[in-house]
């Protein structure tokens, strides 16, 4: 007699992965290469239930995914000039089937097949690229990418999805060596994407981001052994709606950030170094006026951040020290309650989390780096408020608001680093 079968249910899932890649290279002429590249794919999974109840039957599904896309690239590099331009063409497919439709009753059936349809899709896209750099001098480079892309994207019927999708990208850097200590890195980058969905009952969504970024970086080595960098970054974002229904407000968004940074490294000895890192960020956002060109400030966020450790160099690396996180957040509405006394209106929530930082990090194998992370963070929270307060409240109700509550907090975190060959 063999042994019993098992009437517990079971899911069963089968992955089928067919992928094929030619690549075609050849030299046009003298410091030129064309090269041709085609990618196709096909990915399948089905997922089958075993022993499932006679009468509550399990789903069985069936996913299919293909995918080709087709790049060709030319380009050309000299001693002090270098280029690339570059079209790819590609299409995605995505299609789910209910196979055991007939085995559910049919209100279910019908809303599993329903939700089956709707994550389906057909997309196809094109993309042109474009990349440079030249030596103007034997100190200074330049570079500039830009690309620019249309991609389609349809759907079923039960799906309003539907959208066209237009994106441009560019950016331009100069990298220039003032002396053998110090160095600059300038780059400013430039997006605009325009979604447009094509179901009337998402038309309201149409609309176009565009943004702009700039950031300048310094690196200085003053002596051997010491190192200090130091950037800022300025973006700014802005979301313009297509059009506004009567009677309705605008809805257009804007963005703006500044962030900072410097971190410098000094080393003692031959296995002793100092390190310090800090860091400052500003996001404003608001509502955005695109015939003056102004916003209407709506929240700002403040971070401060920084660590100071010492760091052993050896087999196996360590570091001690102490980290530091600063966070202000403006809410127009914030409601603190002290001795049942209850308080609403703006104001301006404050976080700060301080405390010893210890990391030890080591390679376990030639391929993989452990690195182990602890902090144990004093973290008080506090809001200053910039409204009235009730009557009846104590006269030391704002300083305690400042000062809502303090604890502390054991952190710890693991990373795991495998390096592919």
């Amino acid at each position: 007699q063999g042994p019993p079968s098992s009437t517990v249910p079971i899911e069963g899932t089968r992955l089928d992965t067919l992928a094929a890649e030619a690549f075609l290279e050849a030299q046009a002429r003298q410091k030129t290469i064309a090269s041709i590249q085609i990618d196709a794919a096909q990915y399948g999974r089905a997922v089958r239930q075993r022993n499932d109840p006679v009468d509550a039957p399990g789903v069985d599904t069936d996913f299919q995914r293909q995918e080709a896309s087709l790049s060709a690239r030319l380009r050309h590099q000299s001693s002090r000039f270098a280029g690339a331009v570059g079209l790819t063409v590609g299409a995605r497919r995505e299609a789910r089937n209910l196979v055991n439709e007939d085995d559910l009753l049919g209100a279910f059936a019908a809303q599993t097949r329903d939700l089956l349809r709707q994550a389906d899709y057909e997309e196809g896209y094109y993309e042109v690229q474009t990349e440079g750099r030249i030596d103007l001098s034997p100190n200074i480079r330049f570079r500039t990418e830009m690309r620019g892309g249309i991609l389609r994207h349809d759907t079923p019927a039960e799906n309003p999805d539907d959208r066209d999708e237009a994106n441009v990208w560019a950016t331009l850097g100069l990298n220039w060596r003032a002396s053998a200590t110090l160095s600059m890195i300038l780059s400013a980058t430039a997006h605009r994407d325009h979604t447009v969905y094509l179901q009337r009952t998402r038309s309201i969504e149409n609309g176009v981001q565009q943004g702009l970024r700039w950031r300048p970086e310094i690196r200085w080595t003053p002596r051997p052994g010491t190192d200090v960098n130091v950037y800022a970054e300025v973006r700014a974002t802005y979301t313009i709606d297509d059009f506004v229904l009567p009677g309705r407000p605008r809805s257009d968004q804007s963005a703006r950030e500044w962030r900072s940074g410097v971190t410098a490294r000094h080393r003692l000895t031959d296995q002793y170094s100092i390190r310090a890192e800090m860091r400052y960020g500003e996001l404003r956002l608001g509502r955005f006026i695109a015939t003056r060109f102004a916003e209407i400030p709506v929240d700002t966020l403040q971070t401060f951040s920084g660590k100071m450790v010492v760091q052993h160099d050896a087999r196996l690396v360590s570091q001690i020290g102490l980290s530091w996180f600063v966070r202000s957040d403006h809410s127009p509405s914030q409601r603190v309650t002290i001795d049942n006394v209850t308080a609403t209106g703006p104001g301006r929530i404050l976080l700060i989390r301080v405390g010893p930082h210890v990391a030890l990090q080591g390679r376990v194998h030639r391929r993989l780096a452990v690195t182990l992370e602890s902090w144990w963070a004093m973290q008080q929270r506090g809001v200053h408020l910039f409204g009235g307060i009730p009557d009846g409240a104590p006269s030391s109700f704002r300083a305690r608001a400042r000062r809502l509550d303090r604890t502390f907090l054991p952190l710890f975190e693991t990373s795991l680093v495998w390096r592919i060959p």
